[in-house]
């Protein structure tokens, strides 16, 4: 099998780490992104971090962005938390600096492709939903990708509800937001019992709930799998988000629906991996 470079790009951070098949080899290495960087630095720290990890047997190169993606030109745009990447042309300067296949997607996307191939779930639709900072999804449709023309399908946590997004109120955001308290405290507090934090994510599961009725409306999956920090605390919010289904308007097809956490390690960076073996 072909041995990747596969790069997870986010707003905080950036993971590297060399692939074969489905298997990660060796340790993750991240970098810090500083909220200050600019596209040139930025740049420049991805190609020194690369230039430490390849070698003569990586045959391509595989990266999820949290942003969207110009097909034609392999340029990045629009990257959520990355305030200057206003349009960067990553594709091309790195296939002409390493003389290697670039393939670039949506971190999300990257999430649904690394659930399908590598999770073991047995389905052919589904769903891979990122709850962290923000909520984002990839869809799995016959067994195919659906990206959109900017590899922007399945921006669920964009569309508009209450006063704001569902994202506002369906992730990490929402304990900021809303709560002004950190999720990681409430994350802590939840476990410890207080009664404040299980309450606080008994809402999440509330507004999680409308969310995942939408992807149900839009797209009917047979499988969602939840990933990001926020579905650590899965067992807090689950019950009211079950709740909050029960109201779908179509109740029966919602009671088929399977609903999983993810299991997998560093999912979105195996997801960009599998980019690059198909390249």
């Amino acid at each position: 099998m072909n041995k990747v470079l596969a790069i997870d790009m986010g707003g905080t951070k950036i993971a590297f780490g060399l692939m074969i098949g489905g298997q990660l080899l060796g340790e993750v290495h991240e970098i810090a992104v500083p909220a200050e960087a600019g596209q040139q630095e930025l740049l420049k720290m991805i190609t020194t971090a690369i230039e430490g990890l390849i070698d003569d047997e990586v045959s391509a190169i595989g990266i999820g962005v949290p942003g969207l993606v110009d097909k034609t030109t392999g340029e990045v745009y629009d990257l959520l938390n990355v305030p200057a990447w206003d349009r960067v042309a990553l594709g091309p300067h790195l296939q002409a600096r390493y003389q290697l296949p670039v393939s670039i997607d949506n971190d999300a996307n990257c999430f649904a492709l690394a659930e399908y191939h590598y999770g073991l779930h047995g389905a052919s639709d589904l769903v891979g939903i990122t709850i962290g900072t923000g909520l984002g999804a990839g869809i799995i449709a016959g067994g195919k990708l659906v990206t959109g023309t900017n590899g922007g399908a399945g921006e669920f946590g964009m569309i508009p509800y209450l006063d704001h997004f569902i994202e506002y109120y369906a992730c990490g955001q929402f304990f900021e937001h809303v709560h002004k308290v950190k999720g990681e405290e409430v994350y802590a507090w939840a476990q410890a019992g207080d009664h404040r934090a299980l309450d606080i994510y008994r809402q999440l599961g509330h507004h999680l709930g409308h969310a995942l009725s939408v992807v149900r409306l839009a797209v009917d999956p047979e499988l969602i799998v939840l990933g990001g920090s926020v579905a650590n605390g899965f067992a807090y919010f689950e019950e009211a988000m079950w709740e909050r289904l029960a109201q779908h308007p179509f109740p029966s097809a919602m009671k088929a629906i399977k609903i999983k956490t993810s299991q997998l390690n560093h999912a979105p960076l195996l997801g960009a991996g599998s980019l690059g073996q198909s390249a």
